[in-house]
């Protein structure tokens, strides 16, 4: 529906409790708590319940080899969380502070993405999205096309 990863977790938060919303399912069908993807989860949940997560089990090699390439895995989520104030645990500091500063385009939704959903359900998709979520404007929609961790 155009959601980043960062409002489909804003959503979940509203609906359900942590413990019940899966997207690693490495330890024996629940989340392992320290590869990459819990790690990315972990920094948003961070920004959006604004409380100090505890990454101690972030500071692992796993997670040191995805943050070291680059460009960097969904580069993009840390680059907005950043721009919107958040601050990286330590360890990853170093490498998440060289993203792009100005990147905000992933705390709105793409109304572009609307053009592909059937006619029949596309405003009330839209509808529920407006309740909840902002539009990307014009300027949000060429950063979006346009971005670019190397830069």
């Amino acid at each position: 529906m155009g959601c980043s990863e960062i409002l489909t977790t804003q959503i979940t938060l509203d609906h359900f409790r942590e413990d019940e919303v899966f997207f690693c399912t490495a330890k024996d069908g629940r989340p392992c708590g320290s590869c990459p993807k819990c790690f990315r989860r972990a920094c948003i949940r961070d920004y959006l319940q604004n409380k100090k997560a505890d990454f101690f089990n972030y500071d692992n090699p796993q997670v040191h080899s995805i943050l070291n390439k680059s460009p960097i895995y969904f580069g993009h989520i840390y680059s907005t969380l950043i721009a919107d104030g958040w601050t990286p645990p330590s360890f990853a500091l170093d490498k998440l502070t060289s993203l792009p500063s100005d990147s905000i385009f992933a705390l709105r939704y793409n109304p572009e993405s609307l053009d592909f959903m059937p006619d029949e359900i596309r405003e009330y998709i839209k509808s529920k999205l407006d309740k909840k979520f902002t539009p990307m404007n014009t300027t949000e929609l060429k950063m979006m096309k346009s971005w670019d961790q190397i830069k």
